[in-house]
Parts: C-alpha cells; structure tokens; sequence
C-alpha cells in the first residue's frame, strides 16, 4: 500500500510539472514575434556567416582537444525554434519543426531577446554561472571536508566547466546540477528532489550531458551519508536506487509527455519521429554505424585530454613500476589497496555504481554518444567526483582537509621557478 501511495505521488508531481511547463511555454510565446524576430534574425545571420565566411567553422575550439570544442550549431537551432510559423499561441509553444523536445530554454531566452544579443546572454549567465559553482563548492566543503571540496572542483575541470557561458547549449545542466547541490540537504524528500531535477533538465535540456543533474546531487548525497554511525551497505544501496530511479522516471516521463502533447496539440505524429529518433541515437544507421566500444573510447579520450585509454593504462604502470624501484611505496600496495577496499566496501561500492552510470547511458546511446563525445564525456565529470569520493574513503579522509594540507605545505616549500612552472603546466593542461 505505502508504495502505491509513493507512485501516487511521483505521478501526481509529474502532472503538476508537466502542467507548469506548458504553461510557461505559453507564456513565453505570448510576446508577439514582431518584438524578437529581427533580433533573432540577426543573431542566426551572425551564426550563419560564421559557418559560411571565411573562418567556416560553426564548432569553433578554445583550446587543443576535442572538449574544448563550442556548439555554436546548437545555438543556432536553438535561435530558429524562438520565433514559429504555427496557428496559435498553444501550438507555438509545442515548437511545431522540432516537436521532440520541449525546449524549455525559450522561457528565458524569447524574454531575453527582447533586450540583448546571443553574446549578452553569454555575458549576464558566466557571472551566475560563476557564483553557484562557487556555491556548489561551498557547500560540499561545509559539508563533507575541504578536500571533498577540492574533488568536486577538480571534476569541474576535468569537464572545462568554463566554456558553459560561452554556448547557450551548455548552460542549463550546469546550472541546474549547481542548484540540486545547494538545495539537495534542504528538500527533506530525496524521490521529489531527483524526480523534479530529471525532469527539469529534460525540459530545458538538448541531450548534451544530462546525468550531471543526477550523479552530483548523487554522489554529495552519499558522502554526506556516510559520515553518519548509523551508515549501512543497505542504506546506501537503497538510497542510490530511489535516487537514480525517480531521476530516469522525471526525466523519461517528462519527455513522453511532450511526445503525446505535442501529437495532440498539433495533430502530428510526434510519438512516432520521437521513437524513429531514439532508434537512431540507439542503433544508428548505413551511414553512421554504431561501435559501443568507439562510444566509450572517445568519450574516454575527450575527457583524457585527447589520449586514448590505453596509453594511460600503460603510463601508470610505468609509474607504479618506478615508485616501486625508488621504494616510494612499499612492495605490498596491491594488498593492502584490496584489503581496504574490503573493508570499506559498505561505501565504496554505492560510489562505484555512480560511477559507472555514464558508461552505461554511452553503452545504451551509443550512436549519439559516438557522434557527440565531445561534449557527452562532460556525464564523466559525476565518475570522477564519485571516484575521488571513494579514494577519501580509502584514506581514511572524508570530512578532512588533509589534501588540502598537504598542497600548501608542498606548494609554500617550492621556489618561485617551481611555483611559475608548475602552473604554466597546471594552466596549459586546464586550456588544453
């Protein structure tokens, strides 16, 4: 009985969303056309030049590798969807041409166009962007230890987190993965906070790196939990089912849901392009053959700074190899590794399964995974903050700031060449 109550309520929540996003999307193309339309029209030019003049690239890189890449292309689709040739606010509002997705990005981005450019939009969300990753950061420190903290940061890097203000595509998972992180201790019920985070980002969301919304709130989650006495295997396991089954139960319902609206309200079949498009990105076609080992390879590599798997796996056993012959660590490290990981495997083994989610989502996407691994690795960012968590837990330092002691002694006991050198390197790797 007490479950069906807690079906009950996730589908009465989800009416209630679905209710609110299509009332906003009404309200958003309420603003008649003629206000937006030669704004928009500029911007789209401004894209299209850029595709077409002289630099002819629409995907342009603010580094060396592949996850620097911007999806300006994107941008651009976006841009085409704010203003609609459609008979009707409502239908409109279901976004006719691209009836797939919801596009709930248009309720700040038609108000916004009123005012300002593409570029603006940039320049108002980096400083917003900016402060709730730095509240993110805040509040996993206050709550798990510094150098869980300094975990989180490092897997922003590892995703290059700053080109988010620079493509509109890429804002939203951001900001809402920052949002879930600060609000995830105050909402009392963990089914509400990831069945509404799941469909949230698959309301405002493009299929970039959704998971982020899940394995960030996830993973702080469990590492807030497992400072607890009364902390068990059981707990963990059972926390990180509810958690990862309301999130996919937000964000595909959401999505069915716009597939049934959208086939009523426009009289079109969007429930059957919506499947012949998800059998795509599973399956692929003749044309883009799908291979779930090169789905996982290049999204392995994007987030590897562009070196195959297989090279790291052999650059550590080197390491490994010379730390060894230097008596840098003692012979025996494999078995006490395996002996900890006994030992601590009430926690380390919630923290695994987060960490493996992406690779299941890229394993079952495979065709969209294999196409857009330059910016679908950013869903790894979760693996490395769950993976970083559970080396804590192996050294014993969830809830301590002993990384973080050990780099300022280290860091005050290096001279000035040392210091310039080592962060030309630091910043060379973070551009690249």
């Amino acid at each position: 009985m007490k479950g069906i109550i807690g079906v009950g309520k996730l589908l009465l929540l989800m009416v209630v969303l679905i209710a609110v996003y299509v009332l906003c999307l009404y309200t958003a193309y309420l603003i008649p056309d003629a206000m937006i339309s030669g704004r928009v029209n500029h911007e789209i030019k401004v894209l299209n030049d850029l595709e077409s003049g002289e630099i002819r690239n629409i995907y342009p890189k603010l580094g060396l590798g592949p996850r620097t890449q911007l999806d300006l292309f994107t941008d651009r689709v976006m841009l085409q969807q704010t203003v609609q040739k459609a008979d009707g606010v409502l239908a409109k509002a279901m976004i006719p041409n691209y009836a797939r997705y919801w596009h709930g990005y248009q309720i700040i981005l038609r108000p916004l166009m009123l005012f300002t450019s593409r570029r603006g939009i940039c320049l108002l969300f980096g400083p917003l962007i900016a402060a709730l990753a730095w509240t993110a950061v805040s509040t996993i420190g206050k709550s798990i230890g510094a150098d869980g903290a300094l975990v989180f940061a490092f897997s922003l890097a590892m995703s290059y987190c700053w080109s988010a203000p620079l493509s509109m595509q890429y804002m939203n998972v951001y900001i809402l993965s920052f949002l879930g992180i600060f609000l995830c201790r105050s909402v009392k019920s963990t089914a509400t906070l990831f069945t509404v985070l799941g469909s949230l980002v698959n309301f405002f969301d493009f299929l970039t790196f959704p998971l982020l919304t899940l394995l960030f709130p996830l993973t702080f989650l469990l590492l807030w939990q497992m400072q607890r006495e009364d902390y068990s295997l059981k707990l963990g396991l059972s926390f990180w089912a509810e958690a990862t089954f309301c999130w996919g139960c937000g964000y595909g319902l959401t999505w069915v849901a716009k597939w049934i609206i959208g086939s009523l309200v426009l009289g079109q079949s969007v429930l059957r392009s919506a499947l012949n498009a998800s059998i795509f990105r599973i399956a692929g076609n003749a044309a883009y053959p799908v291979s779930h080992y090169k789905a996982i390879q290049r999204n392995l590599r994007a987030l590897l700074l562009n070196i195959a798997p297989e090279g790291w796996l052999i650059a550590f056993v080197i390491c490994i190899l010379f730390l060894e012959h230097r008596n840098m660590v003692p012979h025996n490290w494999y078995g006490e590794l395996l002996g900890r990981l006994k030992a601590r495997k009430d926690k380390i083994m919630p923290l695994f399964l987060t960490a493996m989610i992406p690779y299941i989502w890229y394993f079952i996407l495979a065709n969209h995974s294999q196409i857009h691994y330059w910016f679908t690795f950013r869903n790894q960012a979760g693996t490395i903050f769950a993976l970083g968590g559970a080396a804590l837990i192996l050294c014993d330092d969830l809830g301590g700031s002993r990384l973080k002691e050990h780099v300022k002694v280290h860091w005050k006991g290096m001279s000035a060449l040392r210091k310039t050198l080592s962060l030309i390197v630091i910043a060379f790797l973070l551009w690249c």
